[in-house]
């Protein structure tokens, strides 16, 4: 369905005149943002135990390695200096919200904004269609394809698009890793101000990210509306075909034949790089699996819909099957120190 609907905006996107697809490009951000939200009303406090130190790393990594590479591939391919900045912020961050905060620092040419938004917006759509079939292609995990999706994938929407396709369960992983990685918009937004030595325009805390957290909260302290948060989150993981269909129909063919084709071949070639080299190291490290000291009480992991349809019985804690690093002998009768 998501691919569907992405691919129906495009082809509308031929039709429509200019000013209706920048409003479409605009009620995409809104309403991109807007899902965000309502999938925190799925997740846990517990849930942020995702974010521990090894994951944390792969995200500076991650942006470390993009801005590294972006910076020798541009001289490699002698692309403008704010191009190259461009597609490389939007690339390790947060894809058109990056490049919209920093092209006034560096005081980028309204065609560059273009081309570079041009350039990320169809490599976002493209990894709603090739993440999923490459994560399920290699093997991946649901929380792998989630560490993967949630670092390597551009744009907000494009994440929750193409984890959606994969898992529930890598959707929620992949939400959370986005999350965090986006903050990092504010010191690399200082960061380039004070290296253009210009004056840095404030850049503020995203705004979709802080009630996002506060409605992490909210369903940890107002149990009694589970019922309610969970139809939230699932009308919003169902809705993320809309965002994703006004991604496809704010599509400019003529914005993205402006800059020519290097523009486009250095981001591609940046995003693969990037791409390749965070799914090797989660698989070298292993940073997807659970933390050493072992998995919290089952009851505290159960899906937010089975808190307020059942509780968790004893046989179900002791199922070994869900939770194999916790080891329990289930077989009383066979222990003789336990019958004397």
């Amino acid at each position: 369905m998501t691919l569907l609907s992405l691919v129906i905006g495009i082809v509308i996107s031929f039709f429509l005149s200019h000013k209706l697809k920048k409003k479409s490009g605009q009620l995409f951000g809104l309403l991109s943002k807007a899902c965000v939200i309502g999938v925190g009303f799925g997740l846990h406090v517990e849930d942020l135990q995702v974010v521990d130190l090894p994951r944390i790393g792969m995200i500076v990594g991650g942006i470390g390695i993009t801005i590294v590479a972006g910076y020798f591939l541009g001289r490699l391919m002698r692309m403008s200096a704010s191009m190259a900045t461009l597609i490389t912020v939007g690339t390790a961050i947060c894809g058109g919200s990056a490049i919209a905060t920093v092209a006034p620092l560096i005081r980028a040419k309204r065609r560059d904004v273009v081309v570079a938004l041009a350039s990320i917006f169809l490599l976002n759509s493209v990894a709603i269609i090739i993440f999923p079939v490459v994560g399920r292609a290699v093997g991946l995990s649901d929380s792998m394809f989630g560490l993967w999706a949630g670092i390597a994938i551009h744009d907000t929407s494009s994440v929750i698009g193409a984890a959606s396709i994969f898992s529930e369960a890598s959707l929620k992983i992949a939400v959370i890793i986005k999350a965090i990685r986006t903050l990092f918009i504010v010191p690399i937004a200082i960061g380039i101000s004070v290296l253009s030595r210009r004056k840095s325009e404030p850049t503020g805390f995203p705004w979709f990210l802080g009630i996002f957290l506060i409605a992490i909260g909210v369903v940890q302290f107002l149990p009694a509306g589970e019922p309610f948060f969970h139809m939230v989150y699932s009308v919003s993981k169902q809705m993320t075909v809309v965002p994703i269909f006004l991604l496809g129909t704010s599509f400019s063919a003529k914005e993205t034949e402006e800059g020519g084709v290097k523009p486009l071949v250095f981001a591609s070639v940046l995003w693969v790089t990037v791409a390749v080299a965070v799914l090797g190291v989660i698989f070298l490290t292993k940073v997807h699996q659970r933390p050493s000291w072992g998995p919290p009480h089952p009851a505290l992991r159960a899906p937010l819909s089975t808190h307020f349809v059942r509780r968790e019985g004893l046989s179900d804690i002791l199922r070994t099957d869900r939770y194999p690093s916790v080891q329990i002998n289930t077989n009383i009768t066979s222990s003789p120190s336990l019958l004397t």
